[in-house]
């Protein structure tokens, strides 16, 4: 922006393209620019998405504005969510995705901390079996449009076994431990 305020006219953006970010995300936003130059559908184009359980206020519109620039649109019900999932049945790759926070409300303890992200997980799997839907933690949308790829996804459906617990699940409690180092 300042070197466009500079030159008083838009500057070529290229330059100025982050290539790899702090997270190991590569050519985001030159893939994003290169496929809107071409026409090409849009990262989340054709996926819905339905954010479930609490998140920071104002962060979960914000979460969702990005998704709808991606293309994506949200479900605004468990029964849209519901209706969605099953006009999709058979169909795993349209399935819509149920987005959950795995950041802790602040001033949590470690173990209060990991109590709250093991409920939050467990009810989004518990919401994504009921409506036959796919399961991601929010940060799986944002690293997703930092690569401007799509990330995999954690299948929904967890082993009923004492010996295995969901990998989502996993995932979620080393991100806060990792956050605490």
């Amino acid at each position: 922006m300042k070197a466009s305020l500079e030159a008083s006219q838009p500057v070529d953006e290229e330059p100025f393209e982050i290539h790899i970010d702090t997270r190991g995300c590569h050519d985001g936003p030159k893939t994003a620019r290169l496929r809107a130059a071409t026409n090409k559908p849009k990262l989340f184009d054709g996926m819905k998405f339905y954010f479930f359980g609490d998140f920071f206020k104002g962060y979960k519109e914000d979460l969702q504005n990005l998704v709808k620039v991606a293309g994506g649109t949200i479900l605004e019900t468990e029964e849209e969510l519901g209706a969605e999932s099953s006009n999709n049945v058979g169909d795993q790759g349209s399935s819509p995705v149920v987005v959950y926070n795995i950041d802790p409300p602040p001033g949590c303890g470690l173990g209060e901390e990991v109590t709250i992200i093991w409920q939050r997980a467990n009810e989004a799997e518990a919401l994504s079996t009921k409506t036959g839907s796919k399961v991601v933690g929010h940060t799986w949308l944002l690293e997703s449009i930092a690569g401007y790829k799509l990330h995999p996804m954690i299948s929904k459906r967890r082993e009923r076994t004492n010996k295995c617990f969901s990998f989502t699940i996993c995932a979620s409690l080393f991100f806060v431990y990792t956050k605490l180092l």
